[in-house]
């Protein structure tokens, strides 16, 4: 049975960067006899998400999904606020609270942060500033890639591949 790897988008993510984190995962399906892991997309509402490059994806409705995913990524970039508050949050606190593996991609370290999941982020430079005016209490930093415990969270770009 094939691991789960759900990726929450809001509008404008950016494409790219969520390519460069389900690469390595669609190379390992490509090259086994049997699919190894399956890609779920979900947004706060369903239906298709418009990235930053202008290419939509269609997404479940975050509130039905299945809640037992193995990886969830939260990949945000133009709008990262879309992702705070419910009904992400509920699903992000259960996720964490299993033990799952949670990753926020470029901006995804915002609904990480509003949940009160982490204490160090790496955030997209562009975005950092404002990150630290509205989350004061967790440090940021830059390195390709935080972790603690089982949250990961990656500036993007060619880091999210690092992850």
């Amino acid at each position: 049975m094939p691991k789960d790897i759900t990726i929450y988008l809001s509008p404008g993510f950016n494409l790219a960067t969520t390519l460069m984190f389900m690469e390595p995962f669609r190379a390992a399906n490509a090259v086994s006899p049997e699919e190894l892991y399956d890609f779920i997309y979900c947004s706060n509402d369903g239906g298709p998400i418009r990235s930053m490059q202008g290419l939509s994806l269609d997404t479940e409705e975050v509130d039905l999904l299945k809640s037992d995913s193995d990886i969830v990524v939260i990949s945000t970039s133009e709008d990262p606020d879309a992702a705070r508050g419910a009904p992400l949050a509920k699903h992000l606190k259960y996720w964490v609270r299993q033990g799952r593996v949670v990753l926020g991609l470029e901006t995804g370290a915002v609904a990480l942060a509003d949940g009160d999941l982490i204490e160090t982020a790496a955030v997209h430079p562009s975005y950092a500033k404002r990150f630290t005016a509205a989350y004061p209490g967790v440090d940021v930093s830059d390195p390709l890639f935080t972790r603690e415990e089982e949250v990961f969270t990656s500036p993007g770009g060619l880091a999210a591949a690092a992850l």
